[in-house]
């Protein structure tokens, strides 16, 4: 099992200092009393990323963060995760994190260890129309909004 993942099964996530720009109201949660930043809810691609080490090869990768609610959902560059997310004042939490385990060759299991550890280095966020900023010490992760699947 490779280190990142190992961790991710008791990450607890901080964001703080989240921009509570436009689209980006709180409401109410789950039964559990938590909250949810409303603005956030959607999937979101990863379209740039970068960590101590440099940028993060993600060009051709669908990296993905879906938020819903008090959920969380991706797809990792091999991997699917899942957790949830709580707001408490000017903190957001992400976690426990729980993820499939699937190998998909050395490059790519690297790309994944890099990208689960630069979102458990997240520290703040910012929110501007479509697009969502993570960023922490050395840690930029920048998303943008997919458009919704129409149902028929």
């Amino acid at each position: 099992m490779r280190p990142a993942l190992a961790v991710l099964g008791a990450l607890a996530l901080p964001l703080t200092g989240c921009a509570a720009g436009a689209g980006s109201e709180v409401g109410p949660g789950d039964d559990t009393g938590a909250t949810t930043m409303t603005g956030i809810n959607g999937e979101w691609q990863l379209a740039k990323a970068s960590d101590a080490d440099g940028s993060l090869p993600v060009a051709g990768v669908a990296v993905t963060l879906a938020v819903h609610g008090a959920e969380v959902a991706g797809q990792a560059p091999c991997n699917r995760y899942s957790g949830s997310i709580t707001i408490d004042g000017d903190t957001i939490a992400l976690g426990p994190m729980a993820q499939t385990r699937m190998s998909c060759g050395e490059e790519r299991d690297a790309l994944e260890t890099r990208y689960l550890a630069a979102l458990s280095a997240v520290t703040g966020s910012t929110l501007g129309g479509d697009i969502l900023t993570l960023s922490g010490d050395e840690v930029s992760l920048r998303f943008t909004l997919l458009p919704k699947k129409s149902v028929r």
